[in-house]
């Protein structure tokens, strides 16, 4: 089932609630009208945030679903935050106990100065997965499936099944202007991008949110950190020794099915391979039940 019309529409429509109290902010901070919009969404859809303390400060944590249910962490990609996997945690949360929440630097949760690092996602990861007990269904998307597999890399005995969708973490040139677009066309190119093939048109304020968002220096750090290579998995990929479904939606511009999946695949040869034809990089938006369908079949 595709609803990133209706997820949109419901974001549109929490805009228009924000919009109407602070319309000069929607001219002089898009980003941050689209980032309340954002808030209201995932709050009004699962609840108030909890607040972690941590030791950059606060990080913002959702739970959903039966509290008896198989455990599932989603972990959200870069530039993203927790509210993507609302539609999905919706779908999950009828049988699973979810958590999901914003990486460090992202969304809502702390640090929200000029610097961000992987060291300081990973330590939010960990954060999180403190609070869980026992094994988890760990599941990323992008850049958070990069630090899944890193954390399962080096915490096996916490991971029952890894789910990688879409995942970063090999050596792969990933051009700056499709991840960080500056310009309002270069915006739509990441949103088709990211979104698929039925990705709308949206109004252009939430374009200009979109790039006044993509513009945080942290996040132009972050990539420049990523892009030195110190962290990509190559070289231990192979001694993964969790269960580990791959979850890829096509056609994907930043991490293709030809030279990109195909490697992860020859070092991990047991892995299982789910397909999302026109979903996208991320396709928790669009393609929510057939990616929940595969989360559940990896936590059994």
């Amino acid at each position: 089932m595709r609803t990133l019309v209706p997820l949109l529409a419901g974001m549109i429509g929490a805009l228009t609630l924000v919009v109407g109290a602070q319309a000069s902010a929607l001219v002089s901070h898009p980003g941050a009208v689209l980032r309340q919009a954002q808030s209201m969404q995932i709050d009004g859809a699962l609840g108030k945030a909890e607040q972690v303390p941590t030791p950059d400060g606060p990080m913002m944590v959702w739970e959903h679903g039966p509290e008896v249910g198989p455990e599932v962490v989603l972990v959200h990609g870069f530039g993203d935050a927790a509210a993507g996997w609302v539609p999905t945690t919706l779908v999950l949360g009828k049988t699973h106990h979810v958590t999901l929440f914003d990486l460090p630097g992202h969304g809502r949760s702390s640090p929200r100065g000029d610097s961000l690092s992987m060291e300081q996602l990973e330590a939010g990861l960990q954060t999180v997965m403190d609070r869980t007990d026992g094994e988890v269904v760990l599941v990323g998307n992008s850049l958070g499936g990069w630090l899944a597999a890193r954390y399962a890399l080096d915490h096996p005995d916490r991971v029952k099944h890894l789910v990688l969708v879409n995942a970063a973490g090999l050596a792969q040139d990933v051009p700056r202007d499709l991840l960080l677009p500056t310009s309002i066309s270069r915006q739509h190119d990441k949103n088709r991008a990211v979104l698929g093939e039925h990705v709308p048109d949206l109004p252009d304020f939430a374009m200009r949110g979109m790039l006044q968002l993509n513009g945080a220096p942290r996040l132009h750090a972050l990539f420049d950190q990523l892009e030195q290579g110190g962290f990509n998995i190559d070289e231990r990929v192979g001694s993964l020794s969790v269960p580990v479904t791959f979850v890829w939606g096509t056609p994907d511009p930043f991490f293709p099915v030809d030279g990109y999946l195909d490697r992860y695949q020859r070092a991990l040869p047991s892995a299982r391979t789910v397909t999302l034809d026109g979903c996208g990089h991320a396709p928790q938006y669009s393609c929510e039940s057939d990616l929940a369908g595969a989360i559940i079949e990896a936590s059994e």
